[in-house]
């Protein structure tokens, strides 16, 4: 099932519970997805889990200094 095909989707917080749920759901539809973590361990392995269309990039989106535009 490749819905959404050629797109991107930015998960925060998906390194476990329904954020690593909605990864693997936008992976399984074809998405490219970017999961974020507060730590690169955590995102790296939510990444592996998901499979090859996930990249583990650690970032606290309710730290502003580790969000960038």
């Amino acid at each position: 099932m490749d819905q959404l095909a050629s797109q991107t989707a930015i998960v925060t917080g998906a390194s476990r519970g329904i954020g690593l749920a909605a990864a693997a759901a936008l992976a399984d539809a074809g998405a490219n997805v970017v999961v974020t973590s507060r730590k690169q361990e955590s995102a790296d392995a939510a990444a592996a889990q998901i499979g090859p269309r996930a990249l583990g990039v650690a970032a606290g989106a309710g730290a502003s200094g580790s969000v960038y535009a």
